[in-house]
């Protein structure tokens, strides 16, 4: 049976009374404006390396091919980024922040990334366990002993790795409402630990390690985070991947200034059939789902500089950053499987990526991530470490025109790098 919101303060209120685990949430807005639909491509070939931005470029034919798919799934706007070595070679926006007024996006503006944050609760990991702090196969029991017995004890030995891999036996919600735990009085930490104890009150949907449920485990992950380090999921990360790869624009909470402002994309909602605008007011700047893929958001720009990253990664190449050791990038690309092996287009990696082969990328393993919020906005990045790029779509609408033309946007640019043999000079000319 789920847990009401009263049961769980009784049973969270001796943990939250451990003043040296936590820390009030002190976190960075973005300053900078966001778009409306959006797609990246990102494209590393050596040396890896985040600097060296300059120069962007802005084709017309890039622009004349994202105004036409733009008008042919109705979407309120659209943006495209190129980033060949170490230099991001083109970026490209069409459309409106808001459906029906005339005021153009920009290709600095920044979009929700939705469940691509998974991506950073992984990357962070990383970072976290080269400091000596937490690992992939540290447990929740580790981390959380209190919460044993007490809490359905199947639950003490899942490790990082396997909640990041849905491979936890955890349902994909817990019963209780999330509106209920974002209630709770207290800081994002202790509403995190709320969840935390939710979550592990109720009997796993499946053994551990027998199958894919994706769920909030990333969640769990950053709150045992927060346990070792005494600060917020949302200071880490801002601390350990924002900054260090120069992700100026990323933040959390609206992307706009409520109530009402234009100063950054809207969300956009398809409602009987026509796109609704969804002003910023009555959002909550945090969310404690945000490491599973709520309220956080970056530019165009940036979301190329930490694809970039992975790609050298995958390819083991030294980042101009050196955010991971060389040992733990292999960790957190490590593919992990269920047992009885049944993953047929269900791979995950340690770090959260989901790994395939795609015929559009030549047959070749592609890693990828994709994330939809509430039908308000897209996000999805592939990677293609073999022919060593990347491709990144972005919206701030969802629903299946978004995820079409994304699509349609992928299969453009993967033709225009190939007939261009990934050479900067010969892109879109």
């Amino acid at each position: 049976m789920a847990k009401e919101k009263g049961q769980i303060l009784e049973e969270i209120q001796p943990l939250l009374s451990r003043k040296n685990h936590f820390v009030r949430n002190n976190v960075v807005r973005s300053l900078f404006s966001c778009s409306s639909i959006f797609f990246v491509i990102i494209i590393a070939i050596t040396p890896c390396s985040s600097k060296g931005n300059t120069l962007i470029g802005d084709p017309k034919p890039l622009r004349q091919q994202l105004q036409g798919i733009r008008d042919k799934h109705q979407l309120p706007a659209l943006a495209v980024s190129v980033v060949i070595g170490n230099r991001i070679i083109v970026a490209s926006a069409v459309g409106q922040r808001k459906w029906g007024e005339n005021i153009s996006v920009t290709r600095n503006d920044a979009f929700e990334l939705g469940s691509i944050t998974k991506l950073i609760t992984g990357t962070l990991i990383g970072v976290l366990s080269d400091q000596g702090k937490i690992g992939w196969r540290t447990t929740i029991g580790d981390v959380f002993p209190e919460l044993f017995p007490g809490h359905e004890t199947v639950y003490q030995n899942i490790a990082v790795y396997q909640l990041m891999t849905h491979t936890s036996g955890l349902s994909r919600h817990p019963q209780i409402k999330e509106s209920s735990i974002d209630e709770l009085a207290g800081s994002i930490i202790e509403k995190r630990l709320a969840y935390v104890s939710a979550s592990l009150s109720e009997k796993p949907e499946a053994r551990p390690g027998s199958k894919y449920i994706y769920s909030g485990g990333a969640i769990i992950a950053a709150s045992m985070a927060e346990r070792r380090t005494g600060k917020s999921w949302e200071e880490l990360v801002t601390e350990n991947v924002f900054k260090k790869l120069g992700m100026t624009t990323a933040g959390f909470g609206p992307m706009a200034t409520p109530p009402d402002k234009l100063d950054a994309p809207w969300f956009h909602q398809f409602r009987d059939g026509k796109i609704t605008p969804l002003a910023p007011q009555g959002w909550k700047d945090i969310l404690y789902g945000n490491p599973a893929g709520r309220s956080v958001h970056c530019s165009v720009i940036d979301l190329g500089k930490f694809a970039a990253f992975h790609i050298c990664g995958l390819q083991r190449r030294t980042h101009s950053t050196n955010l991971l050791k060389a040992k733990t990038l292999g960790q957190l690309y490590k593919v992990i499987n269920i047992i009885p092996k049944k993953t047929k287009g269900k791979l995950y990696t340690a770090g959260g990526w989901r790994v395939q082969p795609a015929s559009w990328a030549k047959n070749n393993l592609v890693y990828w991530h994709a994330g939809q919020s509430i039908g308000r906005g897209y996000a999805i990045v592939n990677i293609v470490p073999k022919l060593n790029y990347a491709i990144c779509v972005m919206t701030n609408i969802g629903g299946d025109n978004a995820v079409k033309a994304a699509e349609e946007i992928r299969l453009i640019l993967v033709k225009q790098l190939d007939n261009s043999e990934y050479k900067p000079n010969l892109l879109f000319q």
